[in-house]
């Protein structure tokens, strides 16, 4: 999830210009949505949490816990709305909404944790650190081929400079981890490896 938010944070403008910059939508529009683009980004790792714990709830047969949950978010998202809209305005929307996901998504982790005991695997430091050295130097490569390529303003030519910059930015990612040894990216490589032999 962390890649996928870095890229699109900042890749955020480029995604914009793709999918709406035409006609009527000038480039002002672009800076505009694209920033609240980026905060909805950034709300991205509550909202896959959410999901993941809302599964484990439902596993375990306690569907009464996530609607709870579902519900003080809600509160939580309109709350936030009414208070960062006058000041914010749309990004105040998409912050209140990026907002209500972490706060679902911490008190269903602690729910977890505190009433059934659960363990939620924060135990692997190691590999939180190595994944966000990865992500900080295929960021820094993508953002470093941003700034050094010139593009017309056409929408076929951004979407080349975007697919370019996804490339670079996994490549950079993966061989980072390969570096680091990362047992997921190794285990990858042998199964691909044994699948040949």
């Amino acid at each position: 999830i962390l890649p996928l938010m870095a890229f699109l944070l900042i890749s955020s403008e480029l995604v914009i210009v793709v999918l709406f910059k035409r006609g009527t939508f000038t480039q002002l529009h672009v800076v505009e949505t694209s920033a609240v683009f980026s905060v909805f980004v950034l709300g991205i790792m509550g909202y896959a949490f959410t999901e993941f714990f809302n599964c484990i709830f439902y596993s375990i047969r306690d569907v009464k816990t996530p609607v709870a949950i579902s519900l003080v978010a809600m509160l939580v998202n309109v709350g936030c709305n009414l208070l960062l809209v006058q000041r914010w305005e749309v990004k105040g929307l998409a912050t209140a909404y990026a907002f209500s996901a972490y706060v679902s998504s911490g008190c269903l982790g602690t729910i977890l944790v505190k009433r059934y005991h659960m363990r939620l695997g924060f135990n692997n430091v190691k590999g939180y650190i190595k994944n966000m050295i990865a992500v900080l130097l295929a960021g820094g490569a993508l953002d470093y081929f941003y700034n050094i390529t010139v593009f017309r303003d056409g929408t076929l030519e951004v979407l080349i400079r975007l697919i370019f910059g996804f490339l670079i930015f996994v490549t950079i990612y993966l061989l980072v981890l390969m570096v680091f040894k990362d047992e997921t990216v190794l285990n990858i490589y042998k199964l691909k490896g044994n699948r040949k032999g």
